[in-house]
Formats: C-alpha cells, structure tokens, sequence
C-alpha cells in the first residue's frame, strides 16, 4: 500500500484510491495472526481468513497486535493504523531478517528465487510478462528492507526483473545501488556501453536503464545476440511473445496486435525491408482461415460456419476476415506452434556464452570474469555488500552469469 507521497509504506486494505494488497506475504501475515497471535490481534474473533487479501478483517486485527505490542514490557512503537509496515511484519514474525555475518566477508549473494517461466515453458498459463512481473516483486520484497550496499546482476529474463525493479526503487535510497550489471540485457539503451563497445541496435524491450542508473549500470552484451542488440521490428515481435500464454486475455491482446501497424508488419501484409518483417507471415492463414492455411485448407476452412463473424476491411488482401477473440482463443494450440517458430528468429547461440567467450572490450576476459573484477574495483574493501542475482528464463536463483560472477567475489 502507498502513502500520500505515493511511497511503499506496507501492506494494507487500500482505499479509494489504491485497492487492498494481495499476495502469498499477505496469506503469511494472516497465519501469523491466526496461529501465533489469535488472543492478542483477536483475529478468529474479526473473521480474518488466509484468504491472501489485505482485507477489513486483517487490518483490523493487525490493529490490534500493534495496540498490544506497543504496551510494556514489550514497547515495540509499532504504527496502530492497521497497515502490516514492514517493523510490525517483523515484530509477528511474518517476515525474518537477514543474519548478522558471524564472520568477515565483502559480499554477500542474495539470489532471487522466482518463478523464471517464459514462453509457454513450464507454465503454459504463465506469459513472460507475468513471470517478470512475480520477479520484480520478489527482488523488491528481498532488497527493500535491507539498508545495505547493494550490487544487482541480472541476466536475460533476470535483467529485466532487474531493470523493473529500479525503476520502482526510492529515490532517496539510490545511493545504496553501488553498481549495476546486465548480460545479454533486454534493457540496454543504444548506444556505447560503459565497457567501451557499440553493438548496435539496443535492448529488445525497448525499456531502457533508468537515466539515474546508466553511469553504473554495465552491459555485457555478445556481438549477435539479438535481447540486447535488437534492430528493426523485433522489439514488436518480442512483444508478442512476451505476452504469449494460453489464455483468452491472450487472444485479445493478440487480436487487436494484428489490426495494429506494427501487426501488418510482422505478418508481411504492408512489405517492409526491416528486420523481422514478415516473420509472423504463418499467422495469416491461421488467423483467417484463408485457403492454405494451417487450420483453414482449401474453401476457407474454419471460416465456412462463422462467415458471419468476420470482420471486413482489417484484412483486405485476404479472401477471410480475422477470427474474433473468442475464436482465436479456440484455436490457440495451433497459434502458439506458429510463435514459437518466430521466436528462433530472435535466439541466437551468442545469447549463451558469457561465461566462456572472452572479447577484447572485456579486458581480453569472459563477461563473467570481467564483472567480477569491475565489481570490486568500484567497490571500497571497506564496504559490506549484498549481490542480489537474478537468473534469465528457466534457470535458479544459483544458475547462470549472475551467480557465477557472485561466486568469484570474495
């Protein structure tokens, strides 16, 4: 829940304004409630449930607990509005702070567990969109409390989440960012890297480093690799299958995409030289019907029930109008075959090897080697230091160039 400034002050039942919070750490706040603090936060008597919705109910036996907390001997100064901040989470143990380090060590690797699912895989209910949106929330819920220094490393999906994260980072915490490092980054702003390289092109989402970050957010990025170096159309394109899941918000989203420019496009119905024109062609016919067509076949196919269905003039040079949403939603299966083909388009073998590929703008190191070294160089010996690694698509928190630049700092 967000105070008047429109800062994070905790979760909360919203207002008029913002509505309630939700989420698997709202679900832990009530069985804190109900398990640990039943008599005291009277919880079972307010009717809160684990329902994972900052309801009335939790606020007010949260509430409560504050009031109760606040009394001697305890004296915890807890706020009582009823807003679970994150001193009264920690006060009914819904959250638990980091150990104090019993031994002396520079850098500490938080890695960032979330689910890193990405077109269709594992999760075929679950778009790249959706996964990016759980991990940038889990790095928040990781970082925010703790007042450390801080270095963020992500990779591929996980400089993503990275990006989306300091981009809802306080303004007045900046400072505890000691440095930033993206490989194969899907946010890179064109233009030279702070390692002194041009690739060209630029990250293909199109949703560049925040300006207060690009004097130490460094980008690795290998000659080729197209999430980071991206030209032409593919940032379109990477749209679409970044919102790829077997839905029918998906099938919305995908009907009024191919009614748009960038849609005629990609689909090679207004001819365009740029990169990636054309490539989503296959679509036409499965979208439509058309004679030939994956689904359609000769006659129209599909179309021959719903002719009345169709939409005319969003096609012109088809024979058939575009499925509705409704329709394509039925026929997803066969759509998503047709994406998935597009996305080899955009993967290319140079997206994998930062961890044993030196290049001369790396001081003649791998990318792997060369953040680590940069890292400490821009790091005082002096400073304790927290590294929050997050992994791209399909990996774990301890897979890949974040972790493994993490293992190298001492």
């Amino acid at each position: 829940m967000k105070g008047p400034d429109g800062k994070w002050i905790g979760y909360g039942p919203g207002d008029s304004t913002q509505p309630a919070d939700t989420g698997p750490q709202v679900s832990k706040i009530q069985h804190r409630l109900l398990y640990a603090y039943p008599k005291n936060s009277k919880a079972i008597e307010v009717g809160v449930t684990e329902s994972g919705v900052y309801s009335a109910q939790t606020a007010s036996a949260i509430h409560n607990i504050q009031v109760f907390m606040n009394q001697p001997p305890l004296n915890k100064g807890l706020r009582t509005d009823g807003i679970a901040n994150y001193a009264t989470q920690l006060a009914i143990g819904a959250v638990i702070p980091a150990p104090i380090p019993v031994h002396v060590k520079q850098f500490y690797q938080q890695g960032v567990a979330y689910p890193a699912d990405g077109f269709l895989q594992p999760d075929p209910n679950e778009s790249y969109v959706m996964s990016r949106t759980a991990g940038t929330a889990e790095l928040l819920r990781l970082a925010l409390p703790d007042h450390r220094p801080k270095v963020v490393i992500g990779y591929s999906q996980g400089e993503d989440v990275t990006n989306n994260a300091m981009e809802q980072w306080p303004a007045d915490r900046r400072g505890e960012i000691k440095l930033y490092v993206g490989f194969g980054s899907p946010c890179r702003p064109p233009g030279p890297t702070l390692l002194g390289n041009d690739p060209g092109g630029s990250g293909i989402s199109q949703n560049f480093t925040p300006d207060w970050l690009r004097p130490i957010a460094y980008h690795f990025t290998q000659p080729g690799d197209m999430y980071a170096n991206s030209v032409g159309l593919l940032p379109m394109l990477y749209d679409v299958l970044t919102h790829m899941n077997m839905s029918l918000d998906f099938a919305v989203y995908l009907f009024n995409f191919m009614m748009s420019v960038p849609g005629k496009l990609l689909t090679g119905e207004t001819p365009s030289n740029q990169a990636g024109a054309g490539v989503l062609s296959g679509l036409l016919p499965v979208l439509t019907g058309a004679a030939g067509g994956v689904i359609g076949g000769p006659g129209g196919g599909i179309l021959g029930g719903i002719i009345g269905n169709v939409i005319p003039g969003i096609l012109p040079q088809q024979q058939a109008g575009l499925l509705n949403p409704t329709q394509i939603f039925a026929i997803l299966p066969e759509i998503v075959q047709t994406l998935v083909a597009a996305l080899q388009f955009v993967f290319t073998q140079a997206h994998t090897h930062y961890h044993d590929t030196p290049q001369p703008y790396w001081r003649g190191l791998t990318a792997v080697d060369c953040a680590a070294q940069i890292i400490q160089e821009n790091v005082h010996e002096s400073e304790t230091v927290v590294v929050y690694t997050v992994p791209g698509t399909w990996a774990a928190w301890n897979d890949g160039p974040p972790a493994w630049t993490a293992w190298e700092l001492p």
